[in-house]
């Protein structure tokens, strides 16, 4: 009976292996008694049945009961102890008691490498539970060794070919990708879904988990053309399929679009988008993670194609959703205020910007509190757009709370940190209030020439406010220096006729006319405008920036020539 039932189990056939592992269990207990072996072995059989049917309460009762029999006949460390807790640590990955499966699976792997040896096919067992165990923990510094392990075993036992290897050979590139070993994972990917294409065939779930992958992997490398090939293989095949989970198809169908619109095929990437948008919110609902993901993606689309109009009605859209589902000051419903409040900005559109950050801001405040990082990025956000309208007065309160929580949280030197500092000595420089923009900036420069890379246009960008912030305060020898270094930097890292590099040679060229060295300040406005003349398509920057270096160049020349 009881080979039955585990037949019955290997077929997937659970209920029946209940009813018959019940039955063998009520004839044991009468012939043998309830603290024989055999017991035990049915309560295990019976467990097992049990938690394949994700009756888990029930499946660790049994557990339970084959435990305290086996522990009284045969000890604790047994192996047939081993064999039951490996069972239960399965059972607590399944209910996600993660730390419990991990403590348990490793004990048992310990008893088994001793008794067994590593090369035997339980002990193998156990590390294919346990890897899976790390895998959800995202420790893969632990999964990975055990799954170089594993597939060794298979290839050993079952040769590269088996299903088993094949197994083997996925998991372990996941866990690669997750760690950023990309190339390695790109390789066993390949190989992964080369053989599965041998043995299952290229329709296979498998097949396509392992095409599926691979498209994941090249999209990392940023290799979107090889990546939409698999996607649209892979996608075609979860469509047409109809054991497919709609969540999962639409998972495709998402990476897909992602995948266009790196590439550059934004129409096709809009229209992907747009139908799995739809689709997800009829079948996960508005609010869902995953909806709102595609919505973001299709929002960025229109922005960076300059359909902020098309955005912004979408977002009203979706706010409207989810504030009736939600209610108005729910996270998802702030964060879709905070979307229509950026795309005004883009259009100018500065008092609707405004509004909409203030509306935010002020439900961010009550829902989340004054600390929580998204309410501190709206505040930074209202910041920038009053900052705008010159009202730096105002901004100024906003940044000094964002900048205070920023050092707090994430320290003096993070890129975060930094950026705030950058804004609120603007803002303090816009005001007049000079001593402290300049304490700000000079912590900003020695910041981030320790932190960023060299050639960082970021360190450019900090010589030049530097530099600007002491020639308002008329220290203008100590200027001359950092403007000087700004446009040495701007030169080598961006090149000479860079738009940057010109301003940083309008800007030198200014500071050199206050100091009465004319003659150098002429040379460097000639220069700008011979790279200027380069650029066959100037936009407006380049022409406001022309124009002043010429007005700069007549004041030039209407000096007498005895000040040259």
């Amino acid at each position: 009976m009881m080979n039955q039932a585990g037949a019955y189990c290997d077929n997937g056939e659970y209920e029946e292996a209940v009813r018959i592992y019940l039955d063998c269990l009520g004839l044991a207990n009468q012939a043998l008694g309830p603290s024989d072996d055999w017991v035990s072995a049915i309560y295990e059989g019976l467990g097992w049945a049990y938690q394949c049917l994700n009756r888990l309460d029930e499946a660790r009762s049994c557990y339970l009961k084959s435990l305290s029999v086996v522990k009284r006949n045969r000890g604790v460390g047994s192996l047939p102890m081993i064999s039951i807790y490996v069972r239960m640590g399965q059972l607590f990955r399944i209910s996600g008691k993660l730390l419990l499966a991990r403590n348990m699976l490793s004990y048992c792997l310990r008893i088994r490498e001793r008794k067994l040896g590593l090369d035997h096919p339980e002990v193998n067992d156990v590390r294919k539970v346990l890897a899976r165990v790390f895998t959800d923990l995202e420790t893969y510094d632990k999964s990975i060794p055990l799954r170089r392990q594993i597939l060794a075993f298979s290839a050993k036992r079952d040769g590269l070919i088996a299903t088993s290897t094949q197994t083997s050979i996925h998991e372990l590139a996941e866990d690669l990708y997750w760690t950023d070993e990309l190339q390695e994972s790109e390789h066993l990917y390949r190989e992964a879904l080369s053989g599965r294409i041998a043995a299952l065939g290229d329709d296979d779930g498998a097949t396509m988990a392992s095409r599926y992958g691979l498209a994941r992997c090249l999209s990392e490398q940023e290799r979107y053309d090889e990546a939409i090939e698999l996607r649209r293989v892979e996608l075609a095949w979860c469509q047409a399929n109809v054991e497919v989970d709609a969540k999962n198809m639409l998972i495709s169908m998402h990476g897909l679009g992602c995948d266009l619109l790196a590439a550059g095929e934004t129409e096709e990437a809009l229209e992907v988008l747009t139908s799995c948008l739809s689709q997800r919110q009829q079948e996960l609902g508005v609010a869902d993670v995953e909806t709102l993901v595609s919505l973001r993606e299709i929002l960025d689309a229109l922005s960076t194609l300059s359909r902020q109009r098309e955005a912004l009605a979408l977002s009203q859209e979706a706010q409207e959703a989810l504030a009736a589902e939600l209610g108005e000051n729910h996270p998802k419903v702030l964060t879709q205020l905070s979307n229509q409040a950026s795309l005004h900005d883009e259009l100018g559109e500065l008092e609707q910007a405004e509004s909409l950050y203030r509306r935010c801001l002020q439900g961010r405040e009550q829902a989340l509190g004054a600390d929580h990082a998204d309410t501190l990025i709206t505040a930074y956000n209202l910041a920038d757009v009053l900052s705008q309208q010159k009202r730096h007065g105002e901004a100024i309160p906003l940044r000094r709370c964002e900048l205070d929580w920023c050092r707090e949280q994430n320290g003096d030197t993070d890129p975060g940190t930094l950026a705030s500092i950058n804004a609120l000595a603007i803002d303090l420089r816009e005001t007049g209030a000079l001593e402290e923009a300049e304490a700000l900036l000079r912590e900003l420069v020695t910041a981030r020439r320790q932190v960023l890379e060299p050639g960082d246009f970021l360190i450019g960008r900090a010589f030049g406010g530097l530099a600007k912030t002491l020639e308002e305060a008329g220290k203008l020898e100590e200027a001359l220096t950092y403007s000087q270094q700004a446009l040495d930097h701007r030169q080598t890292h961006e090149g000479p006729d860079a738009w940057w590099t010109n301003r940083e040679r309008f800007d030198l060229a200014r500071v050199l006319h206050k100091l009465g060295r004319l003659k150098e300040a002429r040379a460097l406005l000639q220069e700008l405008q011979e790279s200027m003349a380069r650029n066959d398509e100037p936009d407006d920057h380049d022409r406001e920036l022309l124009s002043e270096a010429e007005e700069l160049l007549q004041q030039i020349e209407a000096a007498p020539p005895e000040e040259f």
